[in-house]
């Protein structure tokens, strides 16, 4: 046996072969982007009861991405609310006015109660609305 041969078969049973070459693997850190109206869909949950929907959100995921009736923008901007027949109650928050690039939300047929608040006439992207079928009484925001 020659020396490079013995070096060889010494390294070979060395532990230190073993060890996997992640040079040439790729390592993918996926960067989690927290969407802007997070904390104001937050509030809307929890006001309307957000455990008791037929189709509820990952409250714990900050990016609202897959939450089901949300529709967001180029710039992960909540765009549309569509969340007919789902089963909430409750009123909805001021905080559902901190939801500028908002253009429409549609909430028939739930058991919402209460008034709109005065935070619904910050939306000036607002388009459509519709919430029949719920139990909103009041007068119209004059924000709006």
């Amino acid at each position: 046996m020659t020396v490079l041969q013995l070096l060889l078969t010494l390294w070979m049973s060395f532990p230190v072969h073993n060890i996997p070459n992640i040079s040439n693997q790729k390592i993918l850190i996926e960067e989690k982007i927290c969407s802007p109206d997070y904390e104001a869909l937050k509030a809307f949950y929890r006001s309307t009861n957000g455990g008791t929907w037929t189709n509820k959100w990952d409250t714990t995921d900050c990016t609202v991405t897959g939450w089901y009736g949300v529709t967001k923008d180029d710039e992960n901007r909540v765009q549309e609310l569509v969340l007919d027949a789902n089963h909430l109650s409750g009123s909805i928050p001021d905080e559902l006015g901190n939801l500028e690039s908002l253009t429409a939300f549609t909430l028939e047929y739930n058991q919402i109660s209460g008034s709109l608040p005065p935070g619904i006439g910050r939306l000036k992207n607002l388009q459509l609305a519709f919430l029949v079928s719920n139990q909103i009484g009041g007068s119209i925001p004059i924000q709006i």
